[in-house]
């Protein structure tokens, strides 16, 4: 009998490999809209510039530089969906792996869609934009080059960290058993507001140590004082989907239906 604990790379990037087919056409689509997004994005900053196009520039780079974090979300949530949503599930929990395994397996996956689509999504919108603006408006296109010069930009760590946190606590409030006690509704309600309350509680008190300190060091606070929360939920999450039993019967007939 299998060890439910037990890791197997074999048995890994097999599962792995079988949920990455399933969802390559939707992280597919997930990119194309993002590079739409933001070159429509793009082209707004610069049609109401007013002729300030290097203020438009500036925009623009902050957004790229913002699309790490929103990506790195995105992704989380796809993979997730990916196993939890029905036409899935039964395949997933099913499969030949231990649970260490399908665990690692939803954070690879989410991993491997955040790689995927924040590289195709800052490469492709920056290309086509370059291209764009060397080939239409070549003043323009130096003003551009001047701007991405003289933008500088230091990492959002603190953002990662939340975003982390964010994705955890989802992550243990849909497979949680606790959740049954209160209902869908309910249960989001309170899950959700327990999460809102402590994320404003940690800015709180990273921004006021940081003013008593140094202003500059709010993120790496940020990081310390959420830190502890990260590991607990990061252990819950895991445990949560060991205890994790989903209907397959009632699975089968919604998937008919």
């Amino acid at each position: 009998m299998m060890n439910k604990s037990q890791f197997q790379f074999q048995r890994f990037w097999r599962l792995l490999r079988v949920k990455f087919t399933e969802e390559a056409s939707l992280i597919s689509r997930i990119i194309l809209v993002g590079i739409l997004i933001l070159l429509v994005i793009r082209i707004d900053h610069m049609v109401f510039s007013s002729g300030n196009y290097l203020g438009a520039f500036i925009k623009d780079a902050e957004i790229i530089h913002k699309i790490p974090g929103y990506t790195f979300l995105t992704a989380y949530f796809v993979s997730l969906m990916a196993i939890v949503k029905n036409k899935n599930i039964i395949s997933y929990f099913l499969c030949p792996a231990t649970n260490l395994e399908r665990y690692v397996v939803l954070h690879a996956l989410a991993f491997v869609f955040f790689f995927l689509a924040t590289i195709l999504i800052i490469f492709v919108v920056e290309g086509l934009w370059r291209l764009g603006l060397w080939f239409l408006f070549p003043d323009i296109y130096s003003q551009y080059l001047q701007a991405m010069a003289e933008y500088s930009h230091k990492p959002i760590y603190g953002l990662f960290i939340l975003l982390l946190l964010a994705v955890f606590y989802i992550m243990y409030f849909i497979i949680s058993n606790k959740l049954q006690k209160y209902g869908i509704i309910k249960g989001a309600i309170i899950f959700g507001g327990i999460g809102a309350v402590y994320l404003i509680l940690s800015f709180v008190a990273a921004f006021g140590i940081a003013t008593q300190f140094q202003k500059d060091m709010k993120e790496f606070f940020l990081i310390i004082i959420n830190l502890p929360a990260l590991i607990y939920l990061l252990i819950a999450t895991y445990r949560s989907l060991c205890r994790y039993e989903p209907n397959f019967q009632k699975l089968q007939m919604n998937k008919k239906l």
